[in-house]
């Protein structure tokens, strides 16, 4: 039996399913086998975000999507999509994930439906 833990990536945007985001990572916590990064935890003060989060879904063996009924429509300041900006940090973290083939796993929360593949970017 191995003694290495579960490093687990909790993506979520705060203004969607932040509330939900920080109750998993407290569950997750409680399980002694896993280590969990969550974005306002996890990130030392000072540093890039954009590399930090490269940096921890690359260490990271799983990826949770906290998805909310708001998670693909939420807008800008300037009323497009947050998704279709290529600095979104959710879509950055998203894409880190598919691009490093990490395990993606969708929790969806407060009866948000799964996104359909013509409602994401390519």
């Amino acid at each position: 039996m191995t003694d290495k833990k579960t490093t687990v990536f909790v993506s979520y945007r705060r203004d969607d399913s932040g509330a939900s985001a920080a109750l998993l990572s407290y569950v997750l916590e409680q399980d002694e086998r896993l280590t969990v990064l969550i974005d306002v935890d996890s990130i030392e003060i000072g540093r890039d975000y954009r590399d930090a989060i490269v940096e921890q879904i690359t260490n990271a063996d799983v990826v949770l999507a906290v998805i909310g009924r708001g998670w693909v429509s939420a807008s800008d300041n300037k009323d497009g999509r947050r998704l279709d900006d290529v600095r979104d940090p959710v879509r950055l973290e998203i894409e880190t994930a598919l691009r490093l083939k990490k395990r993606l796993v969708p929790v969806l929360v407060d009866d948000a439906s799964i996104p359909q593949g013509e409602d994401l970017p390519r």
